[in-house]
């Protein structure tokens, strides 16, 4: 018969190890449920938001459902709660809509499955195009956007969430002469 304390690391048995005496999966330790607290006390010891305190304990710590009782230490904090800086987002703005296609275009990268793309969006027609960029570099974007602009005409303004691709494409848009506007920073979806 198995311990019931011992059934929440059945999934997790292949990655687990004992090396003189300290649980380990990986390179992370496993701590008991009587320890726990204290851990929690001490990754939130500088008072940093949830996903500062994942990641310093995401590197050196593990225990099931540790992600959902970190989260929940951090929001129940007295501290944090009465010092934490809420500055609300910025409202959104509508573009007017272009009087042509292409005139005005959206470009932002994102990810999905670790495999990360390139969606430019046309804001007079709302048709989009999406491609596949095997890295993410100035280049790679300025040459999925040299084959639309190919396609559909050279636009007037371009639009980005000002990222360093964007922003170290500088010479691009001088060249193409085009007008490249940048969203507000951590508030990228304006570019709706």
């Amino acid at each position: 018969m198995i311990d019931n304390s011992l059934t929440q690391y059945f999934s997790y048995r292949d990655e687990l190890t004992v090396q003189d005496g300290v649980t380990l999966r990986a390179k992370r330790i496993v701590f008991p449920a009587q320890m726990r607290p204290r851990i929690k006390k001490k990754v939130h010891a500088g008072h940093m938001r949830i996903n500062s305190c994942l990641r310093r304990a995401r590197e050196l710590v593990f225990w099931p459902g540790m992600s959902a009782q970190i989260r929940q230490f951090v929001e129940s904090c007295n501290i944090c709660a009465t010092y934490s800086c809420k500055q609300s987002a910025e409202p959104l703005y509508q573009h007017p809509v272009p009087d042509r296609p292409w005139a005005k275009v959206g470009t932002y990268i994102f990810s999905i499955e670790g495999r990360d793309y390139l969606i430019t969006t046309d804001y007079y027609s709302n048709f989009f195009e999406i491609d596949y960029l095997p890295e993410t570099t100035s280049e790679a974007v300025i040459t999925k956007m040299k084959h639309h602009f190919a396609r559909h005409g050279l636009p007037d303004t371009v639009i980005s969430d000002g990222g360093p691709q964007y922003t170290s494409g500088k010479s691009f848009s001088a060249r193409w002469n085009f007008q490249h506007n940048t969203s507000s920073p951590g508030n990228s979806h304006q570019m709706e």
